[in-house]
């Protein structure tokens, strides 16, 4: 990357899956130059083995940040966001495993680079930066990324992509059109 090129991350938490954005911006955000994305997960056949132990949900927190660790190993980021934690009216205990997640992420993000602020950004901002109204079904999220990138003059790969993963781009979208309203783009 060169010195006038911003490198994004947008993260969408999860303590069993978590989506990652990685954007590369020019200087004044109204360019998208590089975009990927990946799931960091920690599940399969450790979740039986640990629930013996009553660790599992932190064993699964020290998986997500190895793997988000090993996902940023040599990667620029100068911005960082993540999707805010809520409660889920069907499953309000939710939030706890959440918090622990945006926790985890943002322990890794200051050990990697110490001098960026993690933003926290509301499920609603999010939603309206990719224009998704309502619920949110993987086809409504990947056409609202996809307009989203295109209005920054970049046609995006989602082929392949998680849920998790494209939720990663839409928080890292959110986080780049704030960051365009604060420099008056």
């Amino acid at each position: 990357m060169s010195d006038n090129e911003i490198g994004c991350l947008g993260i969408d938490p999860g303590s069993r899956f978590m989506g990652v954005s990685w954007v590369i911006c020019n200087e004044n955000f109204t360019k998208i130059l590089h975009a990927e994305a990946v799931t960091v997960a920690a599940v399969s056949g450790l979740d039986k083995q640990l629930r013996k132990t009553h660790d599992d949900r932190f064993a699964r927190l020290e998986l997500i940040g190895d793997g988000l660790s090993k996902y940023l190993n040599g990667k620029d980021v100068r911005y960082a966001s993540t999707e805010a934690s809520f409660v889920n009216p069907r499953m309000k205990s939710a939030v706890i495993p959440l918090t622990l997640a945006i926790s985890k992420a943002t322990d890794v993000v200051y050990r990697l680079y110490p001098t960026v602020y993690l933003r926290w950004i509301s499920p609603n901002e999010v939603k309206n930066a990719v224009g998704v109204k309502g619920g949110n079904k993987k086809e409504g999220i990947a056409a609202g990324v996809t307009t989203a990138f295109a209005e920054f003059g970049y046609t995006v790969d989602l082929t392949g992509l998680s849920e998790h993963a494209l939720d990663g781009h839409a928080v890292n979208m959110a986080n780049i059109k704030l960051l365009r309203k604060i420099k008056g783009v």
